[in-house]
């Protein structure tokens, strides 16, 4: 039987080391998230709609206005619209849930 770790605890020395490397590992994968209230994420996730909201409604109207007003050549325009449906992906990226579809 191994030698307790102090005479006020039960646990031997090995038990502390396991729990304390544990403890590191968990630390270490928590660094990685970012501690948010319940409040906070809301007004994220509601900003986060809005925004895209933004994106759909803008793009079109910007792209229709362009060609009326005929303020570039169609090109540029084209240019821009390919690019803005390219990033488009990253703000309504392939559901993981769907299968990635």
């Amino acid at each position: 039987m191994e030698e307790r770790f102090s005479p006020q605890h039960s646990f031997t020395r090995s038990e502390v080391e396991d729990a304390t490397h544990a403890v590191a590992q968990e630390a270490r994968a928590r660094g990685l998230l970012v501690r948010v209230t319940t409040g906070y994420r809301a007004l994220a996730l509601r900003q986060f709609v809005a925004n895209q909201l933004a994106f759909v409604c803008a793009v079109p109207l910007i792209f229709g206005t362009a060609i009326w007003e005929r303020a570039l050549a169609r090109e540029w325009v084209d240019l821009w619209m390919a690019i803005a449906v390219l990033s488009c992906n990253r703000l309504f990226p392939p559901s993981r849930d769907a299968g990635g579809l």
